[in-house]
C-alpha cells in the first residue's frame, strides 16, 4: 500500500495538535469540511453613509416606475441627523410631482442624544403629492436597526415600521406614482442631491406588489428575489464600487459609502 508523504505529514500534524490541546486542557478545533453552505451568503455587509455626500446611484429604467401595486423598503440604522429630511430611497421630482420617495425625518439629534424620528413616503401622481407618514413619538430610534416600507395596493398607500402599519391613506391619481426620468438614489435626494443619510442602509428592495397588508407582520432580515421583485440590493459585496442587483438588471454605483460588516445577514 502506498502512503503519500503529504498524507503522513498531515496525519502527524493532526496528532501533534490533539496531544498539545490535551496537555493544555483545550479542545482541538473542528476540521473544515470544505463544503460551503450554498443557501447562505458567505459574508454580510451593509453600506455606511457619512451624512454629507455619500450615495448610491442607479440608472433610470422603465420598470423602476411601477404603475400598479408596489413596495419600496429598506433596513436602516441612523447614526446622526444631518437635515430635517433624511432620504433613504429617492426616485422623485418634488416640483414636477413625479416618482416616489422613502425617508425619515427628525429634529437635529444625534447618537449621543437618542431620539425617535418620524418616517414618511410620497408617491407623486403628476399633479399633486400622495404623502403618508407618522410622527416622531413612536417610530425610528437613532442607533437601532429599523425596517421601513411603503406599499401601494391599487387603492391605499400604507407606511410600515418594524412590521407595524403606522398610517394608511387613500391614493389619489391613476397611477399615484407618475414616471420620473431621473436616477434612483439611495442615501440622498436624486434630483437636488440634498437631504443626505447619516448611518447604515441595507437590503433595499423595489417590488411590483404590495407585500404587506396586515396591521402587523414580521419583516424578513434578508430579502429574496421572487417574480415580484424589480430590484434588490443586498449590499453584501464587501468591496468595490458596485452594488449588485440580486434581480440582475439594476446595478448601483457607490460614491463614498463604506462597506461595514454586519453580525448576521438574516437578523438585526
Amino acid at each position: 500500500m502506498r502512503v503519500s508523504v503529504r498524507h503522513l505529514g498531515t496525519a502527524f500534524a493532526s496528532a501533534l495538535l490533539v496531544m498539545a490541546c490535551s496537555a493544555f486542557g483545550t479542545a482541538p478545533p473542528e476540521a473544515d469540511s470544505g463544503i460551503a453552505d450554498a443557501s447562505a451568503p458567505t459574508s454580510c455587509f451593509a453600506l455606511q453613509f457619512d451624512g454629507v455626500d455619500d450615495h448610491v446611484t442607479v440608472q433610470d429604467a422603465a420598470d423602476l416606475d411601477p404603475t400598479g401595486p408596489s413596495t419600496v423598503e429598506a433596513w436602516i440604522k441612523l447614526t446622526k441627523e444631518t437635515s430635517p429630511e433624511l432620504h433613504v430611497v429617492s426616485h422623485h421630482d418634488h416640483g414636477g410631482k413625479a416618482g416616489y420617495l422613502l425617508m425619515a425625518y427628525g429634529y437635529g439629534k444625534d447618537a449621543s442624544e437618542p431620539a425617535r424620528l418620524g418616517g414618511s413616503a410620497r408617491y407623486y401622481n403628476g399633479a399633486s403629492t400622495n404623502q403618508v407618514g407618522f410622527g416622531a413619538d413612536s417610530s425610528i430610534t437613532i442607533g437601532k436597526w429599523t425596517h421601513l416600507a411603503v406599499t401601494y395596493d391599487g387603492t391605499s398607500i400604507r407606511i410600515h415600521v418594524d412590521g407595524k402599519t403606522m398610517r394608511t391613506i387613500t391614493a389619489r391619481g391613476t397611477p399615484p406614482n407618475a414616471d420620473f426620468a431621473g436616477v434612483l438614489s439611495i442615501g440622498r435626494n436624486a434630483l437636488s442631491k440634498s437631504f443626505p443619510w447619516g448611518g447604515l442602509i441595507d437590503e433595499v428592495r423595489i417590488s411590483k406588489v404590495a407585500r404587506y397588508s396586515a396591521a402587523s407582520f414580521v419583516p424578513e432580515g434578508r430579502f429574496e428575489v421572487d417574480p415580484n421583485t424589480i430590484a434588490l440590493w443586498h449590499f453584501d459585496e464587501g468591496t468595490g464600487a458596485t452594488a449588485n442587483d440580486a434581480a440582475g438588471a439594476h446595478p448601483g454605483v457607490i460614491t463614498g459609502a463604506l462597506w461595514v460588516p454586519t453580525t448576521s445577514c438574516t437578523s438585526r
